[in-house]
């Protein structure tokens, strides 16, 4: 029988070689552990973003002001001839 080839790990911080189950490095102490624990969180940033967006429309439109406000000065700006 074959055996599977087990893809070598190195720690990122210092370079010394792990083995597959090491959830640290031996040599200084490197934890994988908190590296998954502290990944940024997409999602409730997104969510915010979202709801953000939605109130906005929400009271503009109840305040009877258009969605977006008149954009048109920012190509005057740039165009002082038209």
């Amino acid at each position: 029988m074959a055996k599977k080839k087990v893809k070598e790990r190195y720690c990122p911080e210092c370079g010394e070689k792990l083995k597959p189950s090491d959830k640290y490095c031996m040599h200084c102490g490197y934890s994988f552990e908190e590296r998954k624990k502290s990944k940024p969180k997409i999602i409730p940033i997104l969510i915010s973003i979202i709801i953000f967006i939605i109130l906005w429309i929400i009271v503009r439109l109840l305040t009877g002001k258009p969605i977006l406000p008149d954009l048109s000065i920012i190509g005057k700006l740039f165009n002082p001839a038209g």
